[in-house]
């Protein structure tokens, strides 16, 4: 006998009433769609330079293709499931660019964060019609997840194979009977943590609640697990570990610069991203309390046990968000790994409170908890697209001074790949995507504490690097990523001179 506050709810449906719930995820997967299509369809948008990280990842997929293995051939601080998944279209690009393949990534991860909405709908479908729309449409518009989608970032994938999991995993508010699906729940959890190591904190979530029901099961998830994170990490393991482990964990720990102040965590987070709020600790606290508040509260009053899926999602919301005050970086699109957990957990919400108020006097009121979020982060959204379009396209100056395979050095690989200048003809040219990471993982401070002083490995990185270079573009923040030593800038000064700057600037060698 079920026990649990969603137990009403599981009971067969009319084939009307399924297709109401189709038509309502449904809606929320369009608008969600099109608000990540709109943000991508600014002005230099699709084709700029909107993102550090998608060239990363991007660009790691492009040297894959040329037979380099990240970690053992080139810094990559991050796990290789989204550079991997991307080489279908990395060996596309050797047949139409570079460019219009990072394109194409852009509008693939709009459609991921589109099946992301999808997913979570699937997994409240049982659930009230109220729940369906508070948690797919939180999704649907959370600023966070909205930014994410429109640029090859790792969250809308780390959020897809999560979700997919809980959706194998879970039926209806508790766990599934087939063994197969604990095997292919750990498959999806293990791809997960390939993607980016966040996936830790549910895939333990999950392991604690069918380990308390099943060690059979435990067994299965555990296997399934460790065979989806070998199938995409396990090569890049074996080739060289001791670069994997340092790069991919130790060199994450070891990240230094400027803490990022509690109150813009808290605006991202809550998704009121605006600078009244951003800026301001007390009130993003507050803010950050009445929603943790609105959101336990029908959990509280409910006094009936939870389900393991309410357990699993409101312990990985809990773990989730505490990770993003603590960790000493914080950026927009971490954000967006809050969104699957707090959009199921609102629709979860809504359905406790019918064990509050069988007449439903409170679903009014509640309901005014989702809607006024979202409505508050459609306009957080609209203020943070204006700032998100005027991009830099450096595709044309690029393109007019650097001919076809010159080797180019640049802080940014965005910059190489989008004017279709990233593979270079001539051997020996430095096979490098991530100048942020190569700073972190050569020792350095990234952004230089002191611009005048770098560990001797990275700053002979650098000048190896431009010595082997026909050219050097540099974006506007390129002093985050490169230590402009004495040493560094004279070897630029002295072999270099600038040849353009137009949103991007070009040094080309010097030939007498």
């Amino acid at each position: 006998m079920r026990t649990d506050a969603t137990a009403d709810n599981l009971g067969a449906r009319s084939p009307e009433d399924r297709r109401f719930r189709a038509l309502a995820i449904g809606a929320a997967v369009g608008v969600g769609l099109a608000l990540r299509l709109y943000l991508l369809a600014a002005p230099s948008h699709l084709g700029g330079i909107t993102e550090y990280d998608d060239a990363v990842y991007f660009g790691t997929s492009l040297l894959m293709s040329h037979g380099l293995l990240p970690y053992r051939d080139f810094v990559m601080v991050q796990p290789p499931g989204v550079p991997t998944l991307m080489l279908p279209l990395a060996y596309l690009a050797h047949l139409s660019g570079t460019r219009a393949m990072l394109e194409v990534t852009r509008i693939v991860t709009c459609l991921v964060g589109a099946v992301n909405i999808g997913l979570v709908g699937y997994l409240l479908r049982r659930l009230s019609m109220g729940a369906i729309i508070a948690g797919t449409g939180f999704m649907a518009v959370y600023p966070a997840s909205v930014l994410t989608s429109q640029s090859l970032l790792l969250e809308p994938y780390l959020n897809l194979f999560v979700l997919a999991a809980l959706a194998v995993l879970l039926d209806g508010g508790l766990l599934a009977r087939a063994s197969w699906r604990f095997l292919a729940a750990g498959g999806l959890l293990g791809v997960a943590g390939a993607v980016k190591v966040w996936a830790i904190m549910p895939a333990a979530v999950v392991a604690v609640v069918v380990g308390l029901t099943s060690r059979r099961r435990l067994g299965l998830l555990a296997i399934g697990t460790a065979a989806g994170f070998a199938l995409l990490a396990g090569p890049f393991l074996l080739a060289d570990p001791h670069a994997f482990v340092r790069e991919v964990v130790l060199d994450q720990f070891a990240r230094g610069g400027v803490r990022a102040p509690f109150g813009l965590r808290v605006g991202f987070l809550t998704g009121f991203a605006l600078s009244t709020v951003s800026t301001t600790a007390w009130a993003a606290a507050l803010l950050l309390a009445l929603a943790v508040a609105a959101l336990a509260y029908p959990f509280v009053r409910a006094r009936v046990r939870l389900s393991p899926a309410e357990i699993i999602v409101l312990v990985s919301l809990a773990l989730v968000l505490a990770s993003m005050l603590v960790t000493p970086d914080f950026f927009y699109h971490y954000a967006a790994f809050v969104a699957p957990f707090a959009a199921l957990g609102w629709g979860h919400a809504l359905v406790r409170l019918r064990a509050i108020a069988p007449g439903h006097h409170l679903l009014p009121r509640a309901a005014l908890v989702p809607v006024s979020l979202g409505a508050m982060a459609v306009a957080s959204l609209v203020h943070l697209a204006a700032d998100r379009a005027r991009v830099v396209d450096p595709s044309a100056a690029v393109g007019s001074v650097v001919p076809a395979g010159a080797c180019v050095v640049t802080d940014t690989a965005e910059i190489t790949i989008l004017s279709d200048r990233f593979f270079a003809s001539s051997p020996g040219c430095p096979a490098m995507v991530d100048a942020f990471g190569t700073g972190l993982d050569y020792g350095g401070s990234v952004p230089p504490a002191d611009a005048t002083t770098a560990p001797r490995r990275l700053e002979d990185f650098w000048i190896s690097a431009f010595a082997r270079a026909d050219y050097v573009v540099l974006s506007a923040d390129n002093a985050a990523r490169i230590p402009w030593t004495p040493e560094v800038l004279g070897y630029l000064r002295g072999h270099f001179h600038l040849v353009s700057e137009s949103g991007v600037s070009i040094f080309g060698r010097n030939t007498g």
